[in-house]
C-alpha cells in the first residue's frame, strides 16, 4: 500500500510540471531601430533584447532568429505563414482580423516631419498637408500609408518607400516636403543617417498612430505559443524589466548616435 501510494506521489507531481509542447516559432520583422535592427552583423534593439530574454528563460525555445525583410514583404509572410510571429506593429482596424495579438510591447506615436527655413509653412493636419500639395514619403504597407489614404491623400502626394530611411534621405535632399516618424525617435533616426537633427521640425502629431506597437502572431500560430508569449512579456512588465530596458535603449542609442555627428 506505501509502494502504490509513493509511486502515487510521483506520477502526480510529474504531471503537475509544466512541460513545453511548443515548436519555436519564426520571427520575421522590419528594421527600425532602436527597436529592431542590425549592429555590426549582430541583431540588436530593445524589443530583440526582449525576445531574446524570454527565451533565455526557455531554453527549449532555442535562439531568437529574426528575418529582417521590407516592411511589406515581412507583413504578408506572418500572414500565409504558420507559426511565425511579427513584430513592431500597429493594431489597426484593418490588420485586425489578420493576426492573433500577443502584446503591446513598445511606446509610439507617429508625427509629420518637415525641414526647418524649407521656405514651406507649418502645417497643423492631414488637410493642410494636402491643400498645400506636400509630397509626403511613406513606407509602403504602413499603418501610415493605411492611414493617409483612408484620409484622402492623394496618390500623387504620396512617395512610397520600402524603408523609412529613404524617406528621410529624400526629406533632407529636398526631394519630398514632408516624413512621418516616432516623435521621441526621431532625432536619433536622423543623426543614425549623418543628418543635422536639429534641422527637423515636428509639424503635428498624428493621434491616430499614437498608439503602443504589437507582438503579433500569423493565425496559423497554436494557441499554446500565443499565451506562453503573452504571459512571458506581463511577466517582464510587471517586475518593471520591460520599462528599464525600453528607456535604457531609447536614451542610449538616441546619445550614441547624435554624438557621431
Amino acid at each position: 500500500m506505501q509502494k502504490t501510494s509513493y509511486l502515487s506521489i510521483i506520477l502526480i507531481s510529474l504531471s503537475s510540471t509544466p512541460v513545453l509542447a511548443i515548436d519555436p516559432p519564426r520571427f520575421v520583422t522590419s528594421s527600425f531601430p532602436p527597436l529592431q535592427y542590425v549592429n555590426k552583423e549582430r541583431q540588436s534593439g530593445y524589443v530583440t533584447k526582449m525576445l531574446e530574454k524570454i527565451h533565455q528563460e526557455h531554453p527549449d525555445l532555442g535562439s531568437v532568429d529574426i528575418e529582417f525583410l521590407p516592411w511589406k514583404r515581412a507583413m504578408h509572410e506572418a500572414t500565409e505563414s504558420k507559426n511565425t510571429l511579427f513584430f513592431s506593429t500597429s493594431r489597426t482596424p484593418a490588420r485586425e482580423s489578420r493576426f492573433q495579438w500577443i502584446s503591446e510591447i513598445s511606446p509610439y506615436g507617429q508625427a509629420i516631419f518637415s525641414l526647418k527655413k524649407s521656405g514651406k509653412n507649418t502645417i497643423n493636419s492631414v488637410e493642410e498637408l494636402i491643400k498645400n500639395k506636400w509630397i509626403i514619403g511613406v513606407q509602403n504597407g504602413s499603418s501610415m500609408q493605411e492611414h493617409l489614404i483612408k484620409k484622402g491623400v492623394p496618390v500623387e502626394l504620396m512617395l512610397t518607400v520600402t524603408d523609412y530611411k529613404t524617406s528621410i534621405k529624400m526629406l533632407f535632399s529636398n526631394r519630398i516636403d514632408a516624413v512621418p516618424l516616432t516623435y521621441f525617435l526621431a532625432s536619433g533616426a536622423a543623426c543614425s543617417l549623418g543628418f543635422n537633427h536639429s534641422k527637423l521640425h515636428l509639424n503635428f502629431q498624428v493621434a491616430e498612430l499614437s498608439n503602443p506597437l504589437w507582438l503579433a502572431a500569423s493565425l496559423q500560430t497554436p494557441k499554446e505559443t500565443i499565451e506562453l508569449y503573452r504571459h512571458s512579456i506581463e511577466t517582464l512588465k510587471q517586475s518593471g524589466w520591460l520599462h528599464n530596458n525600453t528607456q535604457g535603449e531609447i536614451s542610449r542609442w538616441e546619445t550614441y548616435m547624435c554624438s557621431k555627428n
